[in-house]
């Protein structure tokens, strides 16, 4: 059973949850508070965040600098050098920028010597993940590419060939699971899920859907089709199951169940719904009992819908008047 519990006013943007009741996000004017017993605290008054990532103790603030409770904030690394990607509790991938040169250098933070070890690998691509500390996945316009980041072996995959096009995109986000890639890539034809070995890069499977956003829930990778299916793959057998699910939310007062601010956990499909600024709704659906298990509308003066976010416990909504609602999950 879902239902919600309470509402923050003066919210731009959730951060995450303490496994207390403490709940972490930045204000309106975008320094880091935090509601604690219903009650709203300033964290950090003396900086405004634009980007805000929970790590270690703490939280990296604005990619450059560490903040832990009840200390100041400190720069984690010289002028012009940032955050990229976390990489383990001791570890982050960062970059440094040369406005002269006009160059990007990457290398790897470790924390609690302060020391970086720079890359000579990556260069004119975009890293997206890290996988077992050591293999970076990155992204240009036009391919896929994996670097060992040990001994500087990569492959590289082009979308075009894969996808048998002329015109061919990146189209959701990369995740991982049991040593498999899995991302969409739309064009003019052939779109679809791809599924690739993480070590050789080797075409193992491609699902074909529309392309939409997917998202990862233990052992299975969600995605939908068109006319509202629900798709989940299973990564260890990549056996693929439908449930066809349009007369079940259309009945129930929803237009569509694609969209990318959704998220899952344990096989249930939470999907939101804005249709100009005063139609937002919010939607579970369980894909074991193949039920609509919860809906609610949200009211005009909300807005649409910004973000969504979930834990094991809670799902958290953002809305356009910096609201956020938060539901409980018994």
């Amino acid at each position: 059973m879902i239902h919600k519990v309470s509402e923050i006013s003066g919210v731009w943007k959730f951060i995450h949850q303490e496994q207390s009741s403490e709940i972490y996000f930045l204000n309106k004017d975008k320094y880091l508070s935090v509601c604690r017993h219903d009650s709203v605290e300033f964290e950090l008054d003396d900086i405004k965040c634009e980007i805000v990532e929970k790590w270690r103790e703490g939280y990296i603030i604005n990619e450059s600098l560490y903040f832990k409770t009840g200390n100041k904030a400190i720069p984690l690394f010289d002028k012009d050098t940032y955050k990229v990607l976390i990489i383990s509790n001791d570890e982050l991938l960062i970059k440094s920028l040369d406005f002269e040169k006009e160059e990007i250098r990457y290398g790897i933070y470790h924390f609690p010597t302060k020391q970086i070890d720079w890359l000579n690998q990556v260069y004119g691509s975009k890293p997206r993940i890290i996988i077992k500390s050591n293999s970076l996945v990155s992204t240009t316009d036009n391919s896929i590419i994996v670097t060992n980041l040990n001994d500087g072996k990569e492959w590289k995959q082009a979308y075009l060939e894969l996808l048998g096009s002329d015109k061919a995109n990146l189209h959701s986000q990369i995740l991982y699971s049991d040593d498999k890639l899995f991302f969409g890539i739309d064009g003019n034809e052939n779109r679809g899920v791809f599924v690739l070995d993480i070590e050789t890069g080797e075409l193992l499977k491609k699902f074909d859907t529309e392309s939409y956003e997917i998202f990862k829930d233990g052992d299975f990778i969600y995605t939908t089709k068109f006319q509202n299916v629900l798709c989940r793959i299973n990564t260890k057998s990549l056996k693929l199951e439908e449930w066809d699910c349009d007369a079940l939310v259309t009945e129930n007062g929803f237009h569509s169940i694609h969209d990318h601010r959704c998220d899952v956990m344990n096989g249930k499909f939470c999907f939101t719904q804005s249709l100009g600024d005063n139609k937002a709704k919010l939607g579970v659906l369980d894909f074991e009992t193949k039920e609509l298990v919860y809906k609610y509308e949200f009211k005009p003066e909300n807005g649409a819908i910004g973000s969504i976010q979930i834990n094991d416990a809670r799902i958290f909504v953002h809305t356009q008047d910096n609201t956020l609602h938060i539901f409980e999950k018994e």
